[in-house]
């Protein structure tokens, strides 16, 4: 549109720059893109009315200078050192220099808008166009640039720092000898050697998906190793001699290859045993956290309102049981019912005091923490919900089986913000229990009475109370006509 030749490029796997390349020439290119949804494209869709808006955004633009300014200033020249052919421990000085530069941006980041400084030579910087589009100051969004200079200069400070910290100051690989420089010299400082050898890879298994992988690793070694120049270099006596001993030699390669290959299946397998163990074992002890959080208050339920809470601790003597009843009832909300909370400070259990000591949390404490998570609960559905398939629970008479015992009883309610949770009185027993009753459907170890049974149940009820008022009727009777009989012989 403006005669400019167009920056966008494809780009096919993923390399550490591509973020801030594009960024750089989505800068370059905002009025254009802009001018071409709004004058030659309107956009069609909502995709493409997004990336109109995005490019009209000022906190975007700004973002994008500064990652484009990032790759003119210091991915870009660091990677042009790394290809350089500089040895790895030569690197020691740049990434000390790049991470004082660093520092120094992320408190006055002026100079590295202007594109003044650099952590680099000259030679490694590339002053084209697109540096001379983000280096020219833009009044409009340039104050936000700045703010997003200091956070992402002082992230990369930090990244940078850990990364490379064997070669800074002090590191492993600091003290440079002679020593360490030969065992390190066929080291490359750079990751393009194995992305190139996987992008060849993943073309092979692609082009050839039934190739082995001894086929594809011959091929491999084969073109990177040059193999074939080397073959044209020797004598035609010497060539036919390697091949034959290439084609002796390649039953004893193919079987080492299936050894191998057996070998590091046999490792698979024993590292997913053994993290098939790990996560048993993990599993295990959640369960056996879960098993005693749940025992803990089952003798005086979940409590679900501020009156339970009050009513539940009045019973209760001890400050110290009042204490551990509290805490297993925030455990409960935390581990089985998984209640989430904005201020996770919620669920502990002691603070640090100003002698930087914990200390426990009060009564007191823990109670108005209690509380908040009932607050919190009573936001969310305090009704069963209508469920495909599943019948609603809630004012039923139920079989519960539990293991070699089954309880006969009748769900009340749900528990307040968690519609899957229910509260159960079971005959005889004046506890309210709270227990994910769904599951237990499902798993058909829970049924529902029908109510003709508790019809019947309440009809039998009923003639049994019938008949034993009149046998009471008829002894009262008996005993009467004796005692008047007894009367009258006297």
């Amino acid at each position: 549109m403006s005669g400019r030749r167009v920056k966008f490029i494809r780009f096919h796997g993923n390399r550490f720059n591509v973020i801030f390349l594009l960024a750089e020439v989505l800068y370059y290119h905002r009025n254009d893109v802009i001018k071409f949804f709004e004058e030659i494209h309107i956009p069609s869709n909502k995709l493409q009315k997004a990336v109109l808006m995005d490019a009209k955004e000022k906190i975007l633009i700004s973002g994008c200078k500064v990652l484009g300014l990032i790759s003119k200033l210091v991915t870009a020249p660091l990677w042009r050192v790394l290809e350089s052919g500089t040895h790895i421990l030569q690197m020691n000085d740049h990434y000390h220099v790049l991470l004082q530069y660093l520092d120094r941006i992320s408190k006055d980041p002026a100079e590295f808008l202007l594109g003044d400084c650099c952590a680099f030579n000259e030679q490694y910087i590339h002053r084209d166009e697109v540096f001379e589009c983000l280096v020219q100051p833009n009044d409009d969004i340039d104050h936000y640039a700045e703010q997003i200079v200091k956070t992402l200069a002082t992230a990369l400070h930090s990244l940078l720092e850990r990364m490379v910290g064997d070669h800074l100051p002090g590191g492993k690989f600091s003290n440079i000898t002679e020593e360490l420089k030969i065992k390190t010299a066929s080291v490359i400082p750079h990751n393009k050697l194995p992305e190139f050898a996987f992008g060849v890879l993943d073309f092979q298994l692609r082009y050839r998906p039934n190739a082995s992988t001894l086929v594809n690793e011959a091929f491999l070694m084969y073109s990177m190793n040059k193999t074939s120049e080397w073959l044209k270099s020797l004598s035609d006596e010497e060539k036919t001699r390697l091949m034959r001993e290439s084609r002796r030699d390649g039953r004893k390669y193919r079987e080492t290859f299936k050894a191998r290959v057996k070998e590091i299946q046999e490792e698979r397998r024993k590292r997913l045993a053994e993290k098939a163990a790990e996560a048993a074992r993990k599993n295990e002890i959640q369960r056996k956290k879960r098993e005693e959080i749940v025992a803990n208050i089952l003798y005086d339920g979940l409590w679900q309102s501020e009156e339970q809470i009050n009513e539940a601790l009045g019973i209760i003597k001890s400050n110290k049981d009042k204490r551990a009843a509290l805490i297993w009832q925030l455990k409960f909300r935390k581990t089985i019912l998984q209640q989430k909370y904005h201020d996770k400070t919620v669920y502990n259990f002691s603070k640090k005091g100003t002698d930087n000591k914990y200390k426990d949390l009060t009564i007191s404490e823990l109670k108005d923490n209690l509380k908040k998570l009932l607050d919190e609960s009573f936001k969310g559905p305090h009704s069963e919900r209508e469920r495909r398939g599943v019948p609603l629970l809630v004012g039923k008479r139920i079989e519960h089986q539990f293991q070699d015992e089954t309880y006969i009883g009748r769900v009340i309610s749900v528990v307040p913000g968690y519609p899957d949770w229910y509260n159960v009185v079971y005959d005889n027993d004046v506890a309210v229990y709270t227990y994910k009753l769904l599951d237990d459907y499902r798993n058909k170890d829970l049924k529902i009475i029908p109510e003709a049974d508790t019809c019947q149940e309440v009809f039998k009820d009923t003639v049994a109370a019938a008949v034993h008022a009149l046998l009471r009727m008829l002894i009262i009777s008996l005993l009467f006509r004796k005692t008047l009989l007894h009367s009258f012989v006297l």
